[in-house]
């Protein structure tokens, strides 16, 4: 165990300097940088002013010394500053960082509360109604992308002259919404395999012969055999939560770190741009290797050990 533990350690780290390198050389591989973007909107000026500037930011460095002043800032716990604003890149992390962390856990525990009922009555009814539907759903909110459906609450809600008061500056309701409906139909495919497939093994068939209740099956048996791979899907789903936010915040104009990310890419405000990448793979693959640890300490036992534990 300690073994695997240092093991995804290292292969944590690994993965976040290749983000990190592969992130920086590819936001400094454009013909046009902060500095053109800036004096564009004061019509342009002559080159020398334009230098100065490239050289009071180090944007004039190779990409090589650019890249390890940044990387050995981001060590010692300095992200920089913000090409445009002047601030410090980590007073606005902090600043914005709440919004998109209170987005994420309200889109996550409303996905669960649908997607977990709705998966498992798919496989309990399967291939009856209850089940074709729960399965239209998932579908159509597979295939539709998150600014899609945003926009369509969008439209049902506001453009009708209605919901304007589920804009709130505090509760992120329509965001919240419509990562939910994302996230939830994705959860509900993968709860319904999950949930067929323990239902075919053999302790339950055992457990049903026996005349236990379904729903007693259900409750202590088949749902803590599927803590761990839950767990999995929830750490999985940290990383298309962090993708989402940045459009979906944009849409509804949700003060979040993912709107904040949006705007620094239109300004190629680079330090903003870089944290932002780095805190998102840093959560994602932070989460995957949580999920994983408490899987393996969790780890209700085979179907074998369940089939003794229903027989005995």
């Amino acid at each position: 165990m300690n073994f695997y533990f240092f093991r995804s350690l290292l292969h944590l780290i690994i993965i976040l300097f290749g983000v990190s390198l592969i992130s920086f050389a590819l936001m400094h591989i454009g013909t046009i940088d902060t500095v053109d973007l800036l004096y564009s909107q004061y019509g342009g000026t002559t080159e020398e002013p334009l230098t100065a500037k490239r050289i009071a930011l180090g944007l004039n460095e190779p990409i090589v010394t650019q890249y390890i002043h940044w990387i050995s800032q981001i060590c010692s716990g300095d992200f920089g500053t913000s090409f445009v604003s002047g601030r410090p890149v980590s007073e606005i992390l902090a600043a914005k960082i709440p919004g998109t962390a209170l987005l994420m856990l309200t889109s996550t525990a409303l996905s669960v509360c649908l997607s977990l009922p709705l998966g498992i009555i798919s496989a309990v009814k399967k291939d009856r109604f209850p089940d074709y539907g729960c399965r239209i759903f998932s579908f159509i909110g597979t295939s539709l992308p998150d600014f899609c459906i945003g926009l369509l609450i969008l439209y049902c809600l506001v453009a009708q002259g209605s919901g304007k008061e589920l804009f709130s500056p505090s509760l992120p309701i329509l965001p919240t919404l419509t990562l939910s409906v994302v996230i939830s139909a994705k959860y509900t495919r993968q709860i319904r395999a999950l949930f067929l497939e323990e239902l075919n093994k053999s302790y339950v068939k055992a457990a049903l012969a026996r005349g236990i209740p379904p729903r007693f099956i259900w409750m202590h048996y088949i749902l803590p055999a599927l803590t761990a791979p839950l767990l999995t899907i929830l750490a999985l789903s940290v990383g298309s939560l962090l993708g989402g936010t940045a459009v979906v915040e944009t849409i509804f104009r949700w003060d979040g770190l993912g709107r904040a990310a949006v705007e620094a890419i239109s300004l190629r405000d680079y330090p903003i741009i870089q944290a932002y990448v780095l805190w998102s793979t840093s959560v994602y693959v932070s989460a995957n290797f949580l999920a994983d640890m408490l899987g393996r300490k969790i780890n209700p036992g085979r179907a074998d050990t369940r089939e003794k534990e229903v027989l005995s």
